[in-house]
């Protein structure tokens, strides 16, 4: 089979895999979306507020509404600038408002199309013969196109913008090796252009500039490589400029911004990188570690960080592709730690993932008398393939990309669906203002909960038992096993912004004072002051147990329960 047939080939099994995605409908991000392009506004609105989801002077009102919960930031902030990626939004509910899977196939177009681009990157870098078999760039494209970390973004239509990104951003990284390696003029004014759109896309494409500085240090042999990247640097430059000058970007959120708080910003690297790495290669449900707590955290990042170290480790070679893939990877980890560990932040990662699991999966003997090996891969031209496999890292790695990567893949592209179907359409009563004591997470309450009353008070989301104590006539104790805050609970508060013992948030009907603080400085306890009685007819009671909304069994006053999730 010729290479040129291989990128298309390979678009279309990953599309074909994906393709439970176009079940998902729209979940969570994908509501508000709707909301907000179904009020018709004009393309250059669209471009400029889709991705605009908080600003400071919308917080407190928010919270007071109980859109927000009551532990958001006050001066929270969260705000992305993805004009390109807004417009394709804006195109869906123009030609088929209506029809989510159209939505999610216009998604999938995009997927299959930076199939094809990676592939032919991969192809390019590596310099190979024709023949497809046993070609390190052939391996690499298979891995990328089956990798189950990518199913997740996939199905998530407000995800698209990684896949633009990385369209334009693996674009410019395939022109600039071309200008580079070909002396291809158009090359050098292609990949500026390119890198832009990649940023218009998603913030995320920050990370092409690190495989963009690999290149230019390992593989680039011409003379001023680095003076070449002159262009890319200040498209970086001037969007930021731009992106800060708007008004754009995130404060007093999880999103850990490194201008603003460098320090956080670090943590959140130390915390987050080892936990990326190690799902990249052999752990594919990172968005697990966010619902840990307790000891768990730190057993699990002690292994992740023991994992990633020793894979790495094995799969150094001294070659410049190697050096180049190990490079690019590490570099690109910079904006994907930005955030919690999700598969949806591992598409530039996956890229030198894996060239590296590619590189080591083939081993060549050398034959006296052949051709000089190539600049770039650091193998002979002409060179005779030996068994991959012998080695059980090996074939552990092989055994986990190429057989269930493929099968996880559906699953992932269509899990979103399964997620979001955990949570009720509407509230089975009407009230003045419904009080939620418990649900597994605000995502659930806030996003999907269809509810037309004046108020709505979330008082604890955790997947863990609640206890809740009645201490009088209008107050409420709630301790979370694990506490408030617990993973994506804290996208509204960063742990950067910690709560103080005895604290005061103060709403129109209530008061709620912060009695107990975990090691971390999250609320452990809370006590929520009604200013009428909790019995009183204006409230509605209710509290999350086997999917569903149950109405709350108010305790008497001294009396102790504990709620769960689920019951036998």
């Amino acid at each position: 089979m010729p290479q040129r047939y291989l990128p298309v080939i390979l678009a279309l099994i990953a599309m074909c895999l994906t393709s439970p995605a176009l079940g998902v409908g729209l979940q969570f991000d994908d509501l508000l979306h709707q909301q907000f392009l179904l009020s018709h506004p004009s393309p250059v609105t669209t471009a400029m507020n889709l991705f605009l989801f908080l600003t400071p002077e919308q917080t407190p009102a928010l919270i007071e509404q109980g859109q927000l919960p009551w532990w958001t930031h006050p001066e929270a902030k969260l705000a992305f600038w993805r004009p390109l990626s807004a417009l394709t939004h804006w195109l869906d509910y123009k030609l088929w408002p209506h029809s989510p899977p159209l939505m999610h196939a216009h998604s999938l177009a995009w997927f299959g199309l930076l199939i094809i681009i990676t592939t032919r990157l991969y192809q390019q870098l590596s310099n190979q013969p024709s023949a497809v078999s046993y070609q390190p760039s052939a391996i690499a494209a298979i891995l990328y196109a089956l990798d189950s970390g990518h199913g997740s973004a996939v199905g998530w239509l407000a995800n698209r913008n990684i896949l633009i990104a990385g369209c334009y951003g693996f674009a410019a990284l395939l022109t600039y090796h071309l200008y580079r390696q070909d002396s291809w003029r158009l090359g050098a004014w292609l990949t500026p252009l390119f890198l832009l759109t990649s940023l218009l896309s998603a913030e995320s494409a920050l990370a092409v500039m690190g495989y963009l500085l690999a290149y230019s240090l390992i593989l680039d042999h011409r003379p001023r490589p680095m003076l070449t990247l002159t262009p890319s640097f200040s498209v970086i430059l001037m969007w930021q400029v731009i992106y800060r000058y708007l008004g754009y970007g995130t404060q007093g959120m999880a999103y850990a911004d490194p201008f603003h708080a460098p320090l956080f910003y670090l943590s959140s690297w130390l915390e987050n990188a080892p936990i990326l790495l190690a799902a990249q290669f052999i752990f594919p449900f990172p968005e697990l570690y966010n619902i840990t707590y307790s000891f768990i955290v730190i057993f699990i990042w002690l292994t992740a960080v023991i994992i990633s170290s020793l894979i790495l480790t094995w799969l150094w070679q001294p070659t410049p592709l190697t050096r180049f893939f190990m490079l690019g990877l590490l570099l690109a980890l910079f904006p994907a730690t930005v955030i919690f560990p999700a598969n949806r932040l591992l598409f530039f990662v996956s890229f030198g993932a894996m060239g590296l699991l590619a590189e080591k999966s083939i081993t060549v003997n050398y034959r006296r008398g052949r051709a000089c090996p190539c600049p770039i891969s650091g193998r002979p031209q002409g060179y005779a393939p030996t068994n991959p496999y012998k080695s059980p890292v090996a074939s552990m790695l092989i055994l986990l990309h190429l057989i269930l990567a493929p099968i996880l893949l559906p699953f992932q592209s269509y899990s979103l669906a399964i997620i979001g179907q955990g949570a009720p359409p509407q509230l089975p009563y009407t009230a003045k203002t419904v009080i939620i004591v418990s649900a597994p997470s605000i995502f659930y309450t806030n996003y999907q909960l269809t509810t037309t009353h004046a108020r709505l008070r979330v008082l604890a989301t955790t997947p863990y038992p609640v206890t809740i104590t009645r201490l009088d006539e209008q107050t409420l104790s709630i301790t979370p096993d694990g506490g408030y805050l617990l993973g994506l609970e804290s996208l509204f508060r960063g742990l950067n912004h910690p709560f103080h013992l005895h604290e005061v948030i103060s709403l129109s009907d209530l008061t709620i004072t912060i009695t107990a603080l975990t090691p971390h400085g999250r609320p452990a306890t809370a006590q929520f002051r009604f200013h009428q009685p909790l019995t009183a007819p204006t409230f509605s009671w209710f509290y999350w147990q086997n999917g569903t909304l149950q109405p709350f069994p108010m305790p008497a006053i001294g009396q102790t329960i504990k709620l769960t999730l689920f019951t036998l």
